[in-house]
């Protein structure tokens, strides 16, 4: 899900489809620039004009991210005491958004120079995604939680007899 929203629909022509789709009538009708951000965790182009290497390291902080969801998605239903959908949900938004953090200032100094724009500009930044993390966090940790109980091993009842 995480990967589903940094690779496809962060991809900018996708997203413009996304900001300019006609959705029906009623509230809906034009979802412009608030479901683009709702959406997305972040914005990539292909390397139109830039060199390849440089592009790749742009989209070195997509691959911090998705790391870190991925690690804190192994670990955590071991640090859980009962790995439940909401316990889950919750985990992943918070690994998300700490892989999105991370993930925009390995950007900062990356690309673009580093801290060229100040302080301000980078604090400023730091934010962007968060709407989106809590979206695909909430989902991946939903379908991580059922993927979990579907391959659990069941517990019988027969230990519990031979017991008594």
């Amino acid at each position: 899900m995480i990967a589903l929203s940094l690779l496809v629909l962060s991809y900018q022509p996708v997203a413009a489809e996304i900001q300019t789709a006609p959705y029906g009538g009623g509230f809906l009708s034009e979802p412009g620039d608030l479901l683009r951000e709702w959406l997305l965790l972040g914005g990539w182009s292909g390397p139109a004009g830039t060199p390849v290497g440089d592009w790749l390291l742009a989209r070195s902080s997509d691959v911090l991210v998705l790391a870190v969801v991925w690690w804190a998605l192994r670990l955590l239903p071991g640090l859980l005491t009962k790995a439940t959908v909401p316990a889950m949900a919750v985990g992943t938004v918070c690994a998300t958004v700490v892989g999105l953090v991370a993930g925009q200032l390995l950007q900062v100094v990356t690309v673009g120079g580093g801290m060229k724009w100040g302080l301000r500009y980078i604090v400023g930044n730091l934010g962007s995604g968060v709407p989106a993390a809590l979206t695909w966090g909430l989902v991946a940790g939903a379908v991580a939680a059922l993927a979990l109980r579907a391959t659990a091993p069941k517990e019988s009842a027969a230990p519990e007899a031979a017991r008594a």
